[in-house]
């Protein structure tokens, strides 16, 4: 509910002629009071009250949900990494024992003790463990950027 007092007093210069107007001013006073009631409808507002805590429910939601999706992200990315760590050290040791194995065939093969497709066979054996390891490392740098991206905020 809303009341309002409105009240105008004041001095009016009236006459017939230009002197006369400024012999006998006349006083006078106005009023008047107001009284406002609004008219409100009380469902509409109940309305839009719903409709923003609902909005305000599903954003919440939303973000419980990428943070769910983030750490389950950031998780699976740290066991990636982890099993990447374990195929580095496997790969390191398959290329240790196939340059081993090469530069044995090779000498065996420089003194005549064995044919070509032995030493080929470990030529290719020495290339394949490299490109592993090769493939690893790379399968390694590319999940430790990615778990960088996850973890870094800005």
């Amino acid at each position: 509910m809303k009341v309002g007092v409105d009240l105008s007093v004041g001095i009016q210069q009236i006459g017939n002629n230009f002197l006369g107007a400024y012999r006998d001013p006349q006083f006078f006073m106005l009023g008047g009071v107001t009284l406002s009631v609004p008219l409100m409808d009380h469902g509409a507002a109940r309305k839009g009250a719903a409709a923003a805590s609902a909005w305000r429910a599903r954003e919440e939601q939303a973000l419980r949900e990428e943070e769910r999706a983030l750490a389950e992200d950031v998780k699976t990315t740290l066991d990636k990494l982890r099993s990447h760590e374990r195929l580095l050290t496997h790969t390191a040791e398959a290329v240790a024992l196939a340059d081993e194995v090469f530069f044995l065939t090779a000498e065996n093969y420089a003194n005549g003790l064995c044919d070509i497709n032995t030493y080929s066979l470990a030529q290719n054996r020495r290339d394949n463990a490299y490109n592993q390891h090769l493939a690893a490392l790379a399968g390694y740098w590319t999940t430790y950027y990615h778990l960088l991206t996850l973890t870094q905020y800005e």
